[in-house]
């Protein structure tokens, strides 16, 4: 199976995603990952095909970093930032996707890659390394970590999924009419249709596999890498048969 990974970020957003590359090229799958072009030194290095995106994570993390805690600042902050650099994204990413049987993407190409992928009738999963798109009253969401569990942590999952996917509908409109020449996909997917694949560690393994009743969460005692590439196995088996 040719399979193409779509990962956007820091270093912790794509070294997660070599161990599961490396995995699936065992298992007799042609694998590559699509990441900022940083990392393909560190990518290649490992024998995974590698496809260079533009931008700078480092900008995002600091914006981020100097956004606080505030969610809503947070959001702002990078929206300007992703939205410069998008087209060039999506023309690389969308490029790497043409030929692929099956399409990863993580936290930032959720909803491109989703909508790419149901529109070209090519299976696709969400594979999350941190607690998105599910909501739960257990703990709060990653930009409002202040918070206690109950009402409001539940809320704040919801706030911060409601944030991601209107800010990525307002966006998607402008710089496809801007970028006629980017295979956007037609039909803007602007909600999950399929299950998060979530990864955890083992301190909050038997909590977070109560609270998250909407997404697969699976729990591992080894790291985190390895918890994706166990998942995935499980996956493209389960595709395959």
């Amino acid at each position: 199976m040719k399979i193409i990974i779509l990962s956007y970020g820091s270093r912790g957003d794509v070294q997660p995603f070599i161990a599961l590359a490396r995995r699936l090229q065992k298992n007799g799958h042609e694998v590559k990952i699509a990441a900022p072009h940083r990392f393909a030194d560190f990518v290649g290095a490992y024998g995974v095909p590698f496809v260079p995106l533009a931008g700078d994570p480092e900008e995002i993390s600091k914006r981020i970093n100097d956004a606080g805690t505030n969610a809503v600042r947070i959001i702002s902050s990078i929206r300007d930032y992703i939205f410069a650099i998008a087209p060039q994204v999506s023309r690389s990413a969308f490029a790497a996707c043409e030929g692929a049987e099956l399409i990863i993407h993580s936290f930032l190409f959720t909803v491109g890659g989703h909508s790419w992928a149901r529109e070209h009738g090519i299976p696709d999963v969400s594979v999350q390394t941190f607690p998105m798109f599910a909501p739960t009253r257990e703990f709060p969401n990653v930009a409002a970590a202040q918070l206690h569990p109950g009402a409001l942590s539940y809320l704040s999952h919801w706030l911060a999924t409601q944030a991601f996917w209107h800010g990525g509908n307002t966006g998607y409109g402008p710089a496809r009419r801007a970028n006629p020449d980017i295979p956007y996909p037609q039909n803007f997917t602007g909600l999950l249709t399929n299950p998060a694949r979530i990864t955890f560690g083992p301190r909050c393994c038997a909590r977070t596999a109560q609270a998250f009743c909407r997404a697969r969460a699976i729990g591992t005692r080894i790291s985190m890498s390895l918890a994706i590439s166990f998942l995935m196995k499980e996956i493209i088996n389960h595709l395959m048969n």
